[in-house]
């Protein structure tokens, strides 16, 4: 019988995967979140011998950083449909319970996250723009645009 401080320490790497992808795609946008989903693939891969896990990860950030606009809960919707639906699709494995719960963790770490960790950052050549999520984090809002020599 396993303990609840089993399953908890037995999902510390896989659920620290999943809350950085979700990290960077919702703070950093799509780019940054298929940077860090391929990165957190590749170790999937070597830690599971599924190469299915790459492109899954990198979508899923992709996923992510596309409906970060939507503020916390779409970046966590958009996160969470795309892991469910890809996994049944194409990795099964991912739907396991022990994957299920270091997506729930993630998920819930990412949610009650304090507000001045989850400022948004959109660079541009010309402009940077700062947005804040509203006190339920729902919607992002715009908060400054500075020029990015001087970000």
């Amino acid at each position: 019988m396993k303990t609840a401080f089993d399953i908890f320490t037995q999902n510390i790497g896989p659920a620290s995967m999943y809350f950085g992808i979700l990290f960077f795609a919702y703070r950093y946008g799509v780019g940054m979140g298929a940077a860090v989903g391929t990165a957190c693939g590749i170790v999937a891969t070597l830690w599971t011998d599924d190469i299915v896990s790459l492109g899954v990860m990198c979508f899923v950030g992709v996923l992510a950083g596309a409906f970060r606009s939507l503020g916390k809960l779409g970046a966590c919707t958009g996160y969470l449909c795309g892991i469910y639906l890809l996994g049944s699709l194409y990795n099964p494995a991912l739907l396991a319970d022990t994957h299920r719960v270091s997506v729930l963790y993630a998920t819930l770490l990412f949610l009650i996250l304090p507000k001045r960790h989850s400022y948004r950052c959109d660079y541009g050549q010309k402009r940077t723009g700062l947005a804040v999520s509203d006190p339920l984090k729902i919607i992002a809002t715009a908060l400054e645009t500075v020029a990015t020599k001087e970000f």
